[in-house]
């Protein structure tokens, strides 16, 4: 248990916005499944903020580091999908979805989020 003035930082994977269509949601559930994530933890930025507020927390401190993390993963996903142990190993639709633009990142943001209990 956190003593109270104690400092939390954690980073995490929030959703900046929800996707929309058809295929765009099948895709999104389906990355879900792989990282297996609940349907229930898909929130934004302001929802994680209420709930450690909730939580009792204060002085809570966010950032994004999205920028940093999904850019240059998209980057190494396109070169390691021609790699010949990658195209030995995995499915032939995986390595065409790594090798695609990555869009469902887009929906995604990294936070980096400090806080100190009450």
């Amino acid at each position: 248990m956190l003593e109270p003035r104690g400092r939390l930082t954690l980073a995490d994977v929030v959703i900046r916005y929800s996707p929309s269509g058809v295929i765009a949601n099948w895709i999104a559930k389906r990355g879900r499944a792989l990282w297996q994530t609940p349907e229930c933890n898909l929130y934004g930025r302001e929802t994680y903020v209420a709930k450690l507020k909730t939580a009792g927390f204060e002085d809570i401190n966010v950032v994004s580091i999205a920028a940093h993390v999904f850019a240059p993963f998209k980057k190494f996903a396109r070169r390691r999908v021609l790699d010949e142990e990658v195209r030995r190993r995995v499915h032939p639709l995986l390595r065409k979805i790594w090798a695609s633009s990555h869009g469902g990142l887009d929906s995604l943001d990294y936070l980096v989020i400090s806080a100190t209990r009450k």
